[in-house]
Parts: C-alpha cells; structure tokens; sequence
C-alpha cells in the first residue's frame, strides 16, 4: 500500500450527494474513458439490484442522487430510478454522453429529465469539431450540438432547469484556467450555434483503463505521469500502484 494512505486519513462526517454508476455500456467508444464504456459493456446493474439501492437510499438523509456510466440511458434500470427518487423527493442529476440522445430508442429521456426536473451534466470536451472528433469520433460533435439545442428549446439553462457541460482535453493536455475555458465555451456557443449552459466543468484525465492503455501504445505513459505530478494532481509516493 502506498505511503500516501497510511500517513494520510480521510474523514467524513456527512454527505448529501450519492453517485452511482449503473454500468459500462455507451453508445460511444472514446479514447479516453476511465470506466473503460463501449457499446459492448456487459457490466450493468440489474434491476434487483437497482431496487435495493433504491430501498437503501430511501432510508438515507441524502438530497441528491447522481447517475454514470457508461451512459445512464442505455441501462434498462434508469427509469425505474428516476422514477422512483422523484417520487420521494430527491434531487436527480444524470451525466449523460449527449448523442444518446439522439438515438429514437432513448430519445424520450429528453422530455422526462424535464418533467422530472434532472439536471443534466454532459461531456463535450471541446467547442471545435477536429478536438471533438479525436477524442469521440465522427459525428460525435454535431449530434452533440443538435441535443444542446433540443435542451435549450426544453428550458435547459434557464427556467430552473440546470445544464452543465464537461470539458477534457485530448491526449496528454491538461486543461487550462476554468474559468477562461467557460467564458470560451460560452462565448463560441452562444455566438456561432445560439446554445447556453449554465456552468463548465474541466477535469484531468486519470491514466487508467483505456486511456493508459492508449498511453502506453503512444510510449507516452511515463511523461504524462511525471507531468500529472509536477502540477500536483498525482502525489503518491509509489506512483502508480493505484491505477494499473
């Protein structure tokens, strides 16, 4: 065990927000995915499952319920949920890949995050289609602009409806000012596709699952960890144990 965890304790003496990932299916194959998700995951919550954890949280004081993945939509146990913590109150939020959105089958989830009230995180990692299309594929962008659209035309970023997008650069780039990256986001949207949001969010890819893997096919794995350590987002003194 690293040194980190044994001089280092972590305390918590409350919370009000729950996260739960429902599975590693999506209907994209990004380079970069912690989680390892594709359109062939297999690890997905059953719907046992699901009503158990459903059970468990109802027992809780927890305001806000956050659903993951892979993408939320495609796992046949999301309406369940959402129905279910709507009903008794809770705040819902769904990270979702945007483009699912797009596919007939899932469409629908539009209209109920509205009535449900679910505030909506998505990915868009960057507001040029080369970046975009890099890291998600072809395609990936204009489907992702045409569902922002669809938001906005529901009364996502205004009306109480939030709307958040996720940004995270391709490759070996760490993100830079957040607060500069969100007046750009918002800027370029706003002006060149007539789309508002509400708030941006820039996370540092992990080097784990997928993304080590491309990595290390690159030979760039060793330089993308020290780089990660000189900008203090990677402190364990045994460097990588926790992620291989």
């Amino acid at each position: 065990m690293s040194d980190f965890w044994l001089k280092n304790k972590i305390y918590k003496d409350n919370f009000n927000l729950i996260q739960i990932n429902i599975g590693n299916l999506c209907n994209l194959n990004c380079t970069h995915c912690h989680v390892g998700a594709s359109p062939r995951g297999q690890n997905n919550m059953d719907l046992l499952t699901a009503n158990n954890i459903i059970d468990k949280i109802l027992q809780l004081d927890i305001e806000t319920i956050e659903f993951t993945g892979g993408t939320p939509e495609m796992n046949d146990t999301f309406t369940t949920f959402l129905t279910k913590l709507s009903d008794a109150g809770k705040k819902l939020v769904v990270r979702t890949s945007l483009t699912v959105l797009q596919d007939p089958k899932y469409v629908h989830f539009l209209e109920l995050y509205k009535i449900f009230n679910v505030k909506v995180i998505a990915s868009l990692p960057s507001v040029f289609e080369d970046l975009t299309t890099k890291q998600r594929g072809f395609g990936v962008f204009d489907d992702s602009l045409e569902v922002l659209k669809k938001l906005n035309d529901l009364g996502y970023s205004k009306n109480n409806l939030e709307l958040d997008l996720v940004y995270n650069p391709v490759g070996t780039y760490l993100p830079k000012n957040q607060k500069e990256l969100q007046s750009e986001y918002k800027t370029i949207l706003k002006d060149q596709y007539d789309i508002t949001f509400n708030n941006l969010a820039s996370i540092v890819n992990m080097p784990i699952k997928r993304f080590k893997k491309d990595l290390e096919n690159q030979n760039l794995l060793d330089d993308y960890i020290n780089k990660l350590k000189e900008k203090g987002f990677l402190k364990l003194s045994s460097s990588f144990s926790l992620f291989s």
